[in-house]
């Protein structure tokens, strides 16, 4: 599956909208993967951006746990070269190197709640290695952090140093605040923001708290702030978030539906009387701490989230994107999916690899069996 979309605005042929929002695919992938994935490298992600045309504007919206380096930052300078000012906006995390793209915008905003990652390079040695090749990969995975460093200098004006300090930290997320305050983005989405309020008069207790509600209130037209006034939802909105009335009606009108909808969605209680006779019977017989609720909506959520961080982080550690899409489909379970990539990742036959994907778990970390992935490599050598 492509891991990007493009596409023209419907209102402007002339802005390019596009979409990153799985692993950043390989121009150096093997052809047999790209067959059984249908995966789609960075030279097709160029070539669809080229085939819209002469372009003013492009906006790259980015979820994405990394991917491939090289790709990557051949994105990023293309990207930066390109005459159209380009726009970059993290809607959920931007991890390793999707982080490199992001410095690519002329603009860099994160939306409420999303959040990016940095960390060094990392690589997976799979076998029997001596001392010269171990350092080898060690020279690799510097110059692949230095390149990393000079472009988020270029990008933040911090310094090496500063910059090498917060790759020291390991994976370290930032939230929209932090990435403001580092240089990564230029702004926090203040719109997104707004609306992320559920509940109107909460944003305005916060407002009267902050001591802001008068100052404010002398600022709509015709009323002083020593005259008590009435603020509705959307001048609020207009006000702190510079917004024009329009934008602000819209916005406001946006929240109250959700407000009216959530307070029409009531609970569906069963009644003893619906449960079958027979079930009813089983129940009493059982007795008390015997029948297990069922989970929750949130347990079953906690649940495949788990599930799906635990096959992204082998697949990312091992390199083994291509196996992503197909394991979280078909609902493998977490530890039969693991033993599936390790033993993909043993067939391999790499004795050394640097892992192109720049995973966000980095090196070898708790929970992941690597002694598994050593003997299936050791067997496979001594056959």
């Amino acid at each position: 599956m492509p891991w990007f979309s493009i596409q023209a605005r419907d209102d402007n042929p002339r802005h390019a909208h596009v979409v990153i929002d799985k692993p950043i695919g390989s121009d150096w992938a093997p052809d047999w993967i790209a067959d059984f994935t249908g995966e789609k490298p960075a030279r097709e992600f160029i070539e669809a951006v080229d085939a819209l045309g002469e372009l003013d504007e492009i906006t790259v919206e980015l979820n994405s746990p990394g991917g491939d380096v090289a790709s990557g930052v051949r994105i990023f300078n293309y990207l930066r070269d390109h005459r159209a000012k380009v726009h970059t906006r993290v809607t959920g995390t931007a991890a390793s190197i999707a982080t490199v793209i992001m410095m690519a915008g002329d603009t860099r905003s994160m939306a409420v709640g999303s959040t990016m990652m940095t960390h060094r390079a990392s690589a997976l040695m799979i076998g029997f290695f001596n001392a010269n090749e171990m350092e080898e990969t060690a020279r690799n995975l510097k110059t692949v952090d230095a390149s990393m460093v000079d472009i988020y200098m270029s990008a933040t004006g911090k310094s090496a140093e500063e910059i090498a300090g917060l790759l020291d930290q390991g994976d370290t997320y930032l939230g929209a605040d932090e990435a403001v305050t580092w240089g990564f983005a230029t702004e926090a989405d203040a719109k997104l923001r707004a609306v992320a309020c559920a509940d109107p008069k909460l944003y305005m207790k916060q407002l009267e708290q902050a001591g802001e509600i008068a100052k404010l209130q002398a600022q709509l037209a015709g009323r002083p702030a020593t005259e008590p006034a009435t603020m509705t939802a959307a001048e609020a909105l207009a006000l702190a978030f510079d917004l024009t009335p329009e934008e602000a009606e819209a916005q406001a009108a946006d929240l109250g539906d959700q407000v009216i909808a959530l307070r029409q969605q009531t609970p569906v209680v069963a009644k003893i009387d619906d449960i079958p006779a027979e079930l009813l019977e089983e129940i009493r017989a059982a007795g008390p701490g015997r029948i297990e609720p069922a989970p929750s909506a949130d347990e079953i959520l906690a649940t495949e989230r788990t599930r799906v961080s635990a096959i992204a982080k082998a697949c990312q550690t091992t390199g083994q994107h291509q196996l992503l899409d197909k394991l979280v489909a078909n609902g493998m379970p977490e530890q039969q999916a693991s033993e599936y990539i390790y033993d993909v990742a043993a067939a391999s036959g790499d004795s050394q690899h640097i892992n192109g994907s720049h995973s966000p778990e980095g090196g070898h970390r708790a929970g992941i069996d690597y002694g598994k992935i050593y003997a299936r490599q050791n067997r496979k050598a001594g056959a």
